[in-house]
């Protein structure tokens, strides 16, 4: 018993005095500790030639601890009310994000040669974007602008997501097979399990909790919500599911009762420590042999997980109806991996799936993303303008629109009366999408035996008896991949018409300009959240490239429809920025002439249109609009400059602005709020 003392005690102290060392150097040279605890685990692990810390299993179990009380720490910051407050704005860009990384990553590890259960965990590791890590960078570069809501939204669907995903690959497959009946039977224990925890978690957690806080004593508090955070992740495990998840349950429970912030407050030093020495034990994992061996892995994941996030999160987030500008930075705030990799990387090599020398790419890529993620959200500024500079301009009038309509959309008491028809086809959509997604699986599941069948019965060869098969299952889909396009298009009218509602005037529908790209926009979004999961989910019962070309036939030809519609959109903006010029000289002069609330109702789309006078005293005299930057910086876009009642200036890159000059800006009410700050804000 002193022999395991001591050498208990030993490797403990080697591991938290290597984990200050590199603390304490990595804060010094503003960089993610995370990297710092992952290098000293390397450093004093058994893949260096001093082997300091060669006995790894002693701090297995200290490890774990540091695990359960991360999982208990993101618990706390879950709640089925935030869930609920982010899913309108983070929601389609988390789905979308998520959905694209797994299914890159799979394909990705496909074509490294890992096979189908080890493709499957590396699409889970690659999905996960790291809260600790974004949080740190965002505290250490002083940000606190609105884009950060955005992307702590998408990270709590993430996290929510992750949780779903330790569940369901914890779940007893034998073998990891892929019998049909096996996997049905595992995610009915599944299901069983986590309605078993939520329901009786829900009775019991929130009121006990509650109970012990009206006592007013912390040590008190802190030792009842540990003890069921331990409790929870003892039952997970012994019930064959990860700690983790029950860990992340009981955070959850506990911040069902509104002592989340107490809680919190109370375990961040216990977790903190135990966090590093996690992190730690990790990097001792890591063989740096093994990385130069399959360096071209470490490359590739590593450059997925940058470019797929920030495509995801980006695409996602600008056709949920935010900016260029806020969608750019939050997808270069994303691109890493972290702790919930980690934990379903393990869950992996628990499970003899996940080997070594894989576990080790995924923690050296988590490394190096973590290393970039503060240059690439330095870098998302620059990034952004670049982009805007690069878009065509039917794009950008466009973008600066979109936001403006989608924002009206959720305030539109209009919609909200449509919502349950909304719903209904919702419903029928998702119908469509598990039935297109069952005839996937089942063909392929079950075409071996069909092909033999066919070559008995018709005595054809393989080729023709597969060709068959996978003919038919073509034709089955057709008619509900056809269904998913036709209630997507109904559910975009349906917004579309609720944003700008079909008048006409003198036979003249003066809303079917703005309405068109609108409705081709809010449709590609609901296929593309359909569309990707479903790639994601099918994934691996498909041919290798089926899956690039279907998303790449939609995107193409949706694309093609967008454009034509944004270009006559462009049209529409241009003789409307004339007429609103006009009534701004006019009104200017103080002659009598249409209003601007008369030209919003002749000109659909326009509400968002909002005049801005250029203060005096405001640092925008004597700028250029080029050097103001207003759309790239604000989002917010200038159609019009109306001077002293009788210039009429068209918007150019080189006109300069005097005091007094009127702006008719359009976007989003954020994106007019920047950018009347600008113009009149003062030094």
């Amino acid at each position: 018993m002193h022999s395991g003392t001591h050498n208990f005690l030993g490797a403990l102290a080697l591991v938290l005095c290597a984990a200050a060392l590199a603390a304490a150097l990595f804060r010094r040279l503003r960089q993610p500790t995370l990297v710092g605890y992952l290098l000293a685990g390397i450093l004093i692990g058994p893949h260096t030639p001093w082997r300091l810390a060669s006995d790894t299993a002693t701090l297995e179990g200290i490890s774990e601890l540091g695990l359960i009380l991360l999982m208990f720490s993101l618990g706390l910051e879950f709640t089925f009310e935030r869930l609920a407050r982010v899913i309108p704005s983070a929601g389609l860009a988390g789905i979308i994000e998520m959905s694209l990384m797994m299914w890159l990553g799979y394909a990705l590890a496909s074509w490294f040669g890992f096979d189908t259960a080890q493709s499957i965990f590396v699409a889970a590791m690659v999905a996960i974007s790291s809260t600790t890590i974004v949080a740190k960078a965002f505290s250490d570069e002083g940000i606190r602008e609105r884009f950060t809501e955005l992307v702590f939204g998408i990270l709590l669907v993430e996290d929510l997501a992750a949780i779903v995903m330790l569940a369901v690959l914890a779940a007893p497959l034998p073998g990891f097979a892929f019998g049909l009946s096996e996997a049905i039977r595992a995610l009915g224990h599944l299901m069983e399990f986590l309605i078993a925890l939520v329901v009786a978690g829900l009775l019991f957690v929130p009121r006990a909790i509650g109970g012990v806080a009206r006592l007013r004593h912390r040590e008190t508090l802190l030792v009842a919500s540990l003890g069921i955070c331990f409790a929870l992740a003892f039952i997970a495990n012994y019930v064959g599911y990860s700690s983790a998840l029950g860990a992340f349950g009981a955070g959850t429970l506990i911040a069902e009762s509104g002592e989340a912030p107490a809680v919190e407050a109370l375990i961040v030093g216990v977790r903190d420590v135990f966090a590093a020495v996690f992190f730690v034990a990790v990097g001792m994992l890591i063989d740096p042999a093994l990385i130069a061996v399959h360096w071209q892995a470490v490359v590739a994941l590593t450059a997925l997980v940058i470019v797929g996030k920030f495509a995801g999160v980006a695409g996602g987030s600008f056709l949920a109806g935010h900016s260029i500008r806020s969608s750019v930075r939050a997808g270069m705030s994303l691109g890493q991996i972290g702790e919930f990799s980690f934990t379903i990387g393990a869950l992996g090599m628990a499970r003899g799936v996940v080997p070594l020398h894989l576990y080790t790419a995924i923690v050296a890529v988590s490394g190096v993303t973590a290393f970039v993620t503060p240059w690439l959200i330095r870098g998302s500024v620059s990034a952004d303008a670049a982009i805007d500079r690069w878009l065509p301009e039917p794009l950008q009038t466009f973008a600066a629109f979109y936001g403006a309509w989608l924002e009206r959309l959720r305030r539109r008491r209009r919609a909200r009366t449509r919502a349950s028809e909304i719903h209904r086809r919702l419903e029928w959509l998702l119908v469509d999408a598990a039935i297109v997604a069952a005839i996937v699986i089942v063909t392929s599941i079950e075409s071996p035996g069909l092909v033999e069948r066919i070559q008995r019965a018709a005595g054809v060869s393989r080729l023709i008896a597969r060709g068959a098969v996978t003919a038919g299952a073509l034709v089955l889909a057709a008619p509900f991949c056809f269904g998913i396009v036709n209630l997507a298009h109904r559910i975009a009218t349906v917004m579309a018409t609720a944003v700008m509602p079909i008048a006409r005037d003198y036979n003249l529908d003066l809303g079917q300009a703005p309405r068109g790209p609108l409705i081709v926009a809010i449709q590609l979004a609901i296929i593309l959240a359909i569309t990707v999961p479903l790639l994601a989910l099918t994934q691996p019962f498909l041919p290798p490239l089926s899956g690039a070309i279907v998303l790449a036939l939609v995107v193409l030809l949706f694309g093609i429809v967008f454009w034509r519609a944004a270009t006559g959109f462009q049209g529409h903006v241009r003789a409307g920025a004339q007429m609103v010029v006009e009534v701004l000289a006019a009104q200017s002069r103080a002659h009598q002439g249409l209003s601007l609330e008369q030209v919003h109702r002749m000109l659909p789309g326009f509400e968002s249109l909002t005049p801005v006078t250029v203060d005096p005293r405001s640092e925008a005299v004597g700028k250029t609009l080029a050097e103001l930057n207003i759309r790239a910086v604000t989002g917010a876009t200038v159609l019009a400059i109306v001077r002293d009642g009788q210039e009429v200036v068209t918007p150019a890159a080189a006109e300069v602005l005097r005091a007094g000059d009127v702006l008719a800006l359009a976007g989003s009410h954020e994106a007019i709020a920047s950018a009347t700050h600008i113009l009149q804000g003062r030094p």
